[in-house]
């Protein structure tokens, strides 16, 4: 890897670190798109992806653990495991093409819908969220950025923030650690890949903890609307790599 997709790499995890700090999840909406147009493997950003997803959301959510509500937090992880390896045989299917086409595409609905703040809400219990944890695994395996279904689940059923954001954290552990064995024992990733991810994490943890402070001092919409600009953004500036290749 060079030393300007290095730098740039670096920037992106370190930008997805203080959103999952934050928010509690996101890592792969910054990074994803952003690397996407970078690297010219598509399966190596959705496995670095998960790599650094999964290490950022262990940190986090070890330190939020008094706040996850246990029978949530398992049907949602349960799900995830369940979606994830379907996510992943699409991967192992689909064009390097269609999966930056996913990716960018994904991002640029994300943003739309945000944006949107539709006044919609979903019943309470926990079968919104095995659909939303079984959808979102799907979509974790085969692009790296399954958060938004989740996230918008936890959202429309009026969650209290700290248990939404525990959620959150649950389901992205439970899909990316699982993702990460399957793609090493199916052959899908490189343990070379592995190298450059690791020299990644710090970059992710000055993010992290930049996120995690942040909380305290920026105001939610302020951060939203800073996170709504970078998703559409990356989805655009993907998109147009795409078609333009």
């Amino acid at each position: 890897m060079s030393d300007w997709l290095m730098l740039s790499a670096g920037l992106a995890a370190f930008l997805g670190g203080m959103v999952t700090g934050f928010a509690g999840f996101g890592f792969g909406l910054v990074f994803a798109p952003v690397f996407a147009i970078l690297s010219g493997s598509p399966r190596q950003v959705v496995f670095q992806t998960m790599v650094l997803g999964a290490l950022v959301s262990i940190v986090v959510l070890a330190g939020a653990r008094r706040m996850v509500p246990p029978r949530a937090a398992v049907t949602i992880g349960m799900a995830a495991l369940i979606g994830t390896p379907a996510g992943l045989l699409l991967l192992g299917i689909l064009e390097p093409r269609t999966i930056k086409l996913m990716i960018a595409l994904l991002a640029i609905s994300v943003a739309l819908l945000r944006a949107a703040r539709l006044p919609l809400r979903l019943p309470d219990g926990v079968l919104p969220l095995a659909l939303a944890g079984l959808i979102g695994g799907v979509l974790n395996g085969c692009t790296g950025m399954g958060g938004p279904i989740p996230a918008l689940t936890v959202a429309l059923q009026r969650r209290d923030v700290h248990h939404s954001r525990t959620l959150l954290l649950t389901f992205n552990l439970a899909s990316f650690l699982v993702a990460i064995i399957v793609a090493i024992l199916s052959g899908l990733a490189r343990t070379a890949w592995l190298t450059t991810t690791l020299g990644l994490a710090p970059c992710v943890g000055i993010g992290m903890v930049i996120g995690i402070k942040a909380v305290h001092y920026v105001s939610a919409e302020a951060f939203n609307g800073f996170l709504l600009t970078l998703m559409a953004a990356s989805g655009v500036l993907g998109l147009l790599s795409v078609l333009l290749s």
